[in-house]
């Protein structure tokens, strides 16, 4: 089994894949513990599917979130118009970090979306 930057890493430089591989490791042990449990010690490419499920999970956000910045990489002229978007909402910064540490999902709550958008005051929960 291949962890961290050797499983599929995009940007080896960060030190993200250490993180990665630490969060693949508890996977891996979750799925081949009690499968080296049930067998006579042989593991099957079947009986470690619930790895490749979690594997996904574990690298899904990373994907997202490097594909995202390799693409603003290739285009500064973007990346300066999302820079000056994201400073007056740092709440918008954390969250895109959260989502790429797989501690936030893609999309936030509704009140929240709304508060990166919208003049402070101006949704609708606030109003009522």
């Amino acid at each position: 089994m291949l962890l961290g930057d050797a499983s599929g890493y995009l940007d080896p430089c960060t030190g993200e894949g250490l993180t990665l591989a630490f969060r693949q490791a508890l996977a891996l042990e979750g799925c081949v513990v009690p499968a080296l449990q049930s067998t006579s010690g042989v593991l099957s490419t079947r009986s470690l599917r619930p790895y490749e499920r979690s594997w996904r999970r574990i690298m899904r956000s990373y994907f997202l979130c490097t594909r995202v910045m390799l693409f603003c990489q290739r285009h500064p002229a973007l990346f300066g118009k999302l820079v000056e978007f994201m400073v007056p909402r740092p709440d918008l910064l954390r969250h895109f970090f959260s989502f790429n540490m797989g501690t936030a999902p893609l999309l936030p709550g509704v009140k929240r979306a709304a508060s990166w958008f919208l003049p402070p005051g101006a949704t609708h929960a606030e109003n009522s």
